[in-house]
């Protein structure tokens, strides 16, 4: 894709982008103050006016709190007016979007970019390597095999390949290096005579780079590249991980974004199932959605869609389970809009290339977090339901009333004798399950119809102890109101006073 087309897009990516810019400009504002950048890295002009030097360090797995480190160094350098900005390189590779913000970032800079590869620049580094103006090897290092695969480590797929060899060819062509060398670590299909066969991913050494052109020269550590580049003598200043750039390193992992997920709908919803409405469990299900949320703000990914898509999932799903149980539509589009939005919020959908595969990684991580939600939230209602019908001391049991927890001589109307045949009353709609006032004590019923409404007149058919089915009562007009009103009355003899 063209640089030109990559400018020219929908209104949405373009509010993502300024976000994301608004998103940049806070945290340095902050940095300004201490809050966020670590004291001691916004480095000035030395004394005598000479320029500095400013080194920042990608080494470990590359992902967004790489990228944004990367960026916030290249806006340092620039207002710093430095001399150069170092990138030491020493990385097994990462993800394919940070990667590309990362070359972005490199190729727009307005300071000299110098690239050190101490040791290893596979894969995403080979990129970052390559986007600098100049590209310095330590011995034994190593720079190449660069093909994009899925998370699981399997082969991605053909257009997503040729889309990566074409960023490769580009950044070595603006670089002035081979771009067919380029391409070569990418694509295992392309020959370079001499140096990579058919079939084989190209990985260079220090001798093929520097016969080919790729390295500008070689160096035993950082201090002797800047003794080589003449820059020993200029104020150093390291770039060091600000804390909001550790967050998104936390906070985007894919283990840490499907826990926090988990966490937030199994704490939302069972404590609104468990008690009956918003409390505790519900706010720190929240704030678990939330720092999601957060951190992928921080990281850029997440836009106001994601948000409204998530929030929306939420409403969609607590008025499935608390205003329209049974309905079914209501709960699953919300948790088609909660699965949406929360893979939105995980997918750079603003650089070059968005594979397929990223989309569907992202989908895994919600899916997977909201079945491990649900399977925990029946857990904890099974356990519910095991205590609650244990008797407590004196025969006294625990139930649900409406949104308040009671001691009562039965839970769920649990007698002795059982109540296959008795009379009652439906007190909330039956959809099929509700309530139903039998015998003075409020049970859990399930309609055999599949549907009664409030104050039908019923009779139990079934009783299995934990589940009463009824139907409606085929009885005199006469006889329906005598044990209605005798029923009402009972009642409100028998109704225990709250605790």
């Amino acid at each position: 894709m063209t640089r030109a087309a990559h400018e020219d897009r929908p209104t949405p990516r373009i509010a993502r982008r300024i976000a994301r810019r608004v998103v940049a400009g806070a945290l340095l504002g902050l940095g300004t103050l201490g809050l966020v950048v670590p004291p001691g890295t916004a480095g000035a002009q030395g004394a005598e006016g000479v320029a500095p030097v400013h080194i920042v360090v990608v080494d470990g797995e590359i992902d967004l709190g790489i990228a944004a480190l990367l960026e916030r160094a290249v806006r340092e350098a620039e207002a710093a007016d430095a001399a150069a900005l170092i990138v030491r390189v020493d990385t097994p590779g990462g993800r394919l979007d940070a990667v590309l913000r990362m070359r972005d970032v490199l190729l727009g800079s307005d300071v000299p970019t110098i690239a050190f590869v101490d040791r290893d620049a596979f894969s995403a580094g080979a990129l970052v390597a390559i986007a600098a103006e100049q590209l310095w090897l330590a011995p034994g290092a190593v720079i190449g095999a660069a093909t994009p695969v899925q998370g699981d480590g399997s082969a991605t797929d053909e257009k997503t390949i040729s889309a990566v060899r074409a960023v490769f060819r580009a950044t070595a062509s603006e670089r002035g290096r081979d771009p067919i060398v380029a391409e070569a670590m990418v694509d295992p299909a392309i020959v370079v005579d001499g140096l990579i066969g058919r079939g084989k991913l190209l990985t260079m050494d220090v001798a093929q780079a520097t016969e080919r052109g790729y390295a500008d020269g070689i160096a035993a550590d950082l201090d002797a590249l800047l003794v080589a580049l003449e820059l020993d003598g200029n104020p150093r200043v390291d770039v060091e991980p600000a804390l909001a750039e550790r967050l998104v390193r936390v906070l985007t992992s894919g283990l840490v974004a499907g826990l926090l997920l988990t966490v937030g709908i199994w704490l939302l919803v069972g404590d609104v199932l468990g008690g009956g409405g918003v409390g505790l469990g519900a706010a720190l299900g929240a704030s678990s959605i939330g720092l999601f949320l957060f951190g992928h703000l921080l990281a850029g990914l997440a836009g106001i869609e994601s948000v409204l898509l998530i929030v929306l999932g939420i409403v969609l799903i607590l008025v499935e389970v608390l205003v329209l149980p049974g309905v079914g539509i209501v709960g699953v589009s919300g948790v088609f809009a909660l699965l949406g939005g929360a893979t939105l919020a995980m997918v750079d959908r603003d650089v070059e290339i968005v594979p397929r595969a990223a989309f569907i990684a992202a989908f895994n991580v919600a899916g997977l977090a909201f079945l491990a939600a649900v399977g925990l939230l029946v857990g904890l209602l099974v356990l519910l339901g095991r205590s609650t019908r244990m008797r407590t001391e004196g025969g006294a049991r625990l139930s649900r009333r409406g949104n308040r927890l009671v001691l009562s001589t039965d839970v769920g109307g649990a007698h002795a004798d059982g109540l296959l045949g008795a009379h009652g009353v439906a007190l909330t709609d039956l959809r099929p399950a509700g309530a139903a006032d039998i015998d003075g004590a409020r049970v859990d019923v399930v309609a055999e119809a599949g549907y009664l409404a409030a104050g039908t007149a019923i009779e139990v058919v079934v009783d299995e102890g934990y589940r009463r089915v009824v139907r409606a009562r085929r009885a005199s007009p006469t006889s329906d109101a005598a044990a209605g009103d005798t029923t009402a009355d009972d009642a409100a003899a028998d109704d225990p006073a709250d605790l």
